[in-house]
């Protein structure tokens, strides 16, 4: 008698994986992705090193220097002891707090190319303090919006600015830093040495 044969159950067939199914794609990346950094390389070099703040210009304290079309330097900069508002009433700081006064001079005929400056503090260990600190906002004769422009009022190209920054007790400043967009990677770093 003849046996029946049994069914042979065919084998699931493994699936390849996605890197089996993608390697030709992949390897197609490697030269596609040279050929974009080669022809775009200017946008790439803009993004990756002119649109930050790299190479420092500089200045020591009382030095004149031309920069984004302007001459400009530090005059004066130390603690500034009191601080009083609009209506010529001392202003209570918190404990622990430093305010530092920093008074820029400039001769700038084109307003155009001193306009959108950003203006900050660096101290000993690369720490950048802004002049925009809220316990400082109704200080008597400080703009609202401190920039390296001459006042509109002002009639001369050569002006002076005083900027206000707020520390905690303890930092040692060495530098006010003075940056425009349109001048990195360079940025002016003045001195606030003696």
């Amino acid at each position: 008698m003849v046996q029946p044969q049994p069914k042979v159950q065919p084998q699931p067939v493994k699936a390849r994986g996605w890197w089996r199914r993608n390697w030709i794609g992949l390897l197609a990346l490697v030269p596609l992705l040279a050929l974009v950094v080669v022809v775009r390389w200017e946008t790439v070099y803009w993004y990756a090193w002119q649109s930050q703040p790299h190479i420092p210009v500089n200045v020591a304290r009382q030095q004149w220097v031309t920069f984004a079309g302007a001459q400009l330097r530090l005059a004066e900069f130390g603690p500034q002891e009191s601080v009083v508002n609009s209506s010529n009433k001392p202003i209570a700081l918190p404990a622990g707090v430093t305010v530092w006064k920093a008074v820029l001079e400039f001769k700038a005929p084109d307003q155009g190319s001193v306009a959108g400056c950003e203006i900050s503090l660096e101290d000993n260990q690369n720490r950048l303090y802004g002049r925009g600190a809220d316990e400082l906002r109704n200080v008597r004769g400080q703009s609202a919006f401190i920039t390296c422009a001459k006042p509109s009022e002002q009639a001369s190209s050569e002006y002076s600015t005083t900027v206000l920054f707020l520390t905690p007790a303890g930092v040692k400043p060495v530098a006010v830093q003075i940056r425009w967009k349109l001048q990195f990677p360079r940025y002016l770093r003045l001195s606030v040495g003696g």
